[in-house]
């Protein structure tokens, strides 16, 4: 069951919507209110009868609130695989626990079990499920941010290849059949399966130790790029083409946050490129202008003033 929606469907009237039971769901509408205050209010009336109609507790079990936290959430089946492998870590600790049990101190002491190289994504898919149930008005807060500090582990350089001379000569180094998986992957940031020479789908692990690494040392690529990082590739080339980081979020399915963190500082000719264009924009180079202080005419300046940029 999802949270709901409240818009407006004329100047004078709001509307409300959710689903129950994921997207392929029916889908409860009503409309005819005239404030969205009052459509707000008619959800959660709404969604406390669903749940009751349903048998949920008021207070599920952390268990309980994943299942109908990722039944609800809207967005790639990738992302919700990830969420759900991410979520399985607090179930594993705490899945038969009412949500409303929950204690800080224990949510931070579980998170230092958690291996390092996924514990802030761990930690912050636990958060998100839990604010979920705060707008839902199943718990009156977050226990998961409350003392729980989660920083963010430092950012991994990421490994693009060097050019497209570069992709193309591995490519061609890879063959007719899995040279061009290889440039369409790098030209699209596709996350799509393809087919093996001999029917089916290419195993990812048979390509890797057969074909992938044994044709970058071949070609002397050092250090040995990953497949992955043919998605890194993309970012990267996109980015220093111009294409602005909205646009690649939208691309890649993933969040502005992400791509700013992941792969902003990639693009090492973005300072120039933005120079560029605001020199083709304005018709002339950009020059530097004198910004200190200039006062009003007829004004003394004060002893204050003196050398004030």
């Amino acid at each position: 069951m999802q949270q709901g929606q409240v818009f407006a469907k004329g100047p004078s009237n709001w509307a409300y919507r959710y689903r129950l039971g994921g997207r392929d769901s029916k889908r409860v509408q009503q409309s005819g209110f005239p404030t969205e205050r009052a459509a707000e209010q008619a959800l959660d009336r709404a969604l406390e009868r669903a749940r009751q109609e349903h048998g949920l507790a008021e207070t599920p079990t952390l268990s309980e609130l994943v299942a109908i936290y990722l039944a609800q959430h809207d967005t790639e089946p990738e992302t919700i695989d990830k969420l759900r492998w991410l979520l399985s870590k607090a179930t594993a600790a705490f899945g038969d626990l009412p949500i409303s049990e929950l204690q800080s101190a224990e949510i931070a002491a579980w998170r230092m079990t958690i291996p390092y190289g996924h514990r802030f994504e761990a930690t912050q898919a636990l958060r998100q499920t839990l604010s979920r149930a705060v707008q839902w008005r199943m718990i009156n807060s977050n226990p998961a941010n409350q003392g729980v500090e989660n920083p963010q582990r430092p950012r991994v350089e990421q490994r693009p290849f060097d050019s497209w001379d570069e992709l193309q000569r591995l490519a061609d180094r890879l063959g007719r059949h899995l040279g061009p998986v290889v440039l369409f992957a790098a030209a699209t940031g596709s996350a799509l399966l393809f087919p093996a020479p001999r029917g089916g789908y290419l195993d990812l692990h048979n390509f890797r130790y057969r074909d992938w690494k044994p044709a970058q040392r071949a070609l002397g690529i050092d250090p040995i790029r990953r497949v992955y990082d043919l998605r890194h590739t993309f970012a990267t080339f996109a980015l220093r083409a111009g294409i602005s980081t909205f646009d690649l979020s939208r691309y890649m399915g993933a969040s502005l946050t992400m791509i700013d963190r992941q792969y902003g500082h990639l693009a090492k000719d973005g300072r120039q490129h933005a120079i560029d264009l605001l020199d083709r924009f304005n018709g002339s180079c950009v020059h530097t202008v004198d910004a200190k202080w200039t006062r009003k005419k007829g004004s003394r300046p004060t002893a204050g003033h003196k050398n004030r940029l």
